[in-house]
């Protein structure tokens, strides 16, 4: 693990900013999935875990229904912390999230930001339920998807995040039959 992570892990403390609303990485650290969310909502930095708001309830139900039980994966964040404009901040949350996704077979990208930072400048919704290649990750399967709290803000979206993550449940049973 990098320094960086190793900080986190011991004191939840932005190593830039020193902010203390830091949610590290979570779930099976063994998986052969990460899924990378934007940033820590509300309920994620009440309890010091990611994807346990609104959006992880939906992320949750949806990837239950297809047969993937979220709690065996490898979560975390791009952002270890609310956003700010510190550049600083957003690199060290970007090689916390480079250092989960080594060893990955299968990365679900969740979100613009992600998207943005990960892949190129252009819009989940122009990629969602793509694979897409990443010059960051060497994971044989990485796809995009809306994040799921879409469904919430806009009230719309819901089949373009199951269209998405049933793409990418897909993709990982082909891979674990090979």
């Amino acid at each position: 693990m990098t320094d960086d992570w190793e900080f986190f892990e011991q004191q939840f403390e932005c190593p830039v900013c020193k902010s203390e609303d830091c949610v590290p990485p979570v779930g099976n650290i063994k998986s052969k999935i990460l899924i990378v969310a934007e940033f820590p909502g509300e309920k994620e930095l009440e309890k010091g875990i990611p994807m346990v708001g609104n959006m992880g309830f939906v992320l949750r139900q949806e990837l239950g229904h297809l047969g993937l039980d979220l709690k065996s994966t490898r979560r975390c964040n791009l952002w270890q912390h609310p956003p700010n404009k510190n550049q600083k901040c957003l690199e060290t949350g970007m090689k916390v999230v480079i250092e989960e996704a080594k060893g990955k077979q299968a990365i679900l990208l969740l979100g613009d930001d992600v998207v943005k930072v990960f892949i190129d400048d252009r819009s989940v919704m122009k990629i969602s339920g793509l694979r897409v290649k990443s010059s960051y990750f060497s994971a044989p399967i990485i796809i995009a998807c809306p994040n799921p709290a879409l469904v919430f803000h806009k009230g719309r979206g819901i089949g373009e995040v199951r269209l998405a993550l049933s793409k990418f449940v897909k993709a990982v049973k082909e891979q674990n039959k090979k």
